[in-house]
């Protein structure tokens, strides 16, 4: 792994926009055979019910988001978990490349982009909206379309992934079992917000 990771600066916010951009440009049409489906939260799950608001907040986020669907063009093979670190930016040939694309998924373009404007804090009209938009193979119509139902879609399969490790009691990778908790408290302010 070469490279310096990217933070969540505004300039590295520009960077990530535009070397998300540039590939989906190249992957928009490319499918996976073996990939997961894009639609894997099951509004159903057991898990939901790790508090009274995860189902609801669940559910609203998909609804939202298949309220828009039909109107989003740009598929493709997404890197799935697109945050700063994952971003490697070359500083002697000033290049930026992605790497760990094993949470690959097909599906919306601006999905990846609504990852990435998760873990960046920012949202529409932001740097790295803009270098995405300038960039990559989506009109800007199609994300201001589609950005804030995939944003909300994003928040909650973040509260998705963290009632069913609230629920398992799944503490891999922890340090500290509250994370879970933390993880699913931070979803809900997400979602609240």
């Amino acid at each position: 792994m070469g490279g310096v990771p990217l933070s969540a600066t505004a300039e590295d916010a520009g960077s990530i926009g535009r070397a998300l951009g540039e590939a989906h440009l190249v992957l928009r049409r490319t499918r996976i055979a073996d990939a997961p489906p894009f639609d894997w939260m099951d509004c159903d799950a057991p898990h939901l019910d790790a508090e009274p608001w995860v189902r609801p907040a669940v559910a609203r986020a998909v609804h939202e988001w298949e309220g828009v669907r039909h109107h989003v063009s740009a598929w493709g093979f997404l890197h799935g978990d697109p945050a700063p670190e994952v971003f490697r930016q070359n500083g002697s040939e000033g290049t930026c490349g992605i790497i760990d694309w094993s949470s690959g998924v097909d599906g919306p373009c601006v999905y990846d982009l609504a990852s990435a404007c998760m873990y960046l804090g920012r949202g529409p009209g932001s740097e790295v909206v803009e270098a995405y938009a300038a960039h990559g193979p989506v009109p800007l119509r199609e994300i201001d379309l589609a950005l804030p139902a995939l944003l909300r879609y994003r928040y909650a399969v973040q509260a998705d992934y963290f009632a069913r490790r609230v629920a398992e009691n799944d503490l891999t990778g922890l340090s500290d079992p509250a994370d879970n908790q933390h993880g699913l408290d931070d979803a809900h302010e997400m979602l609240d917000g």
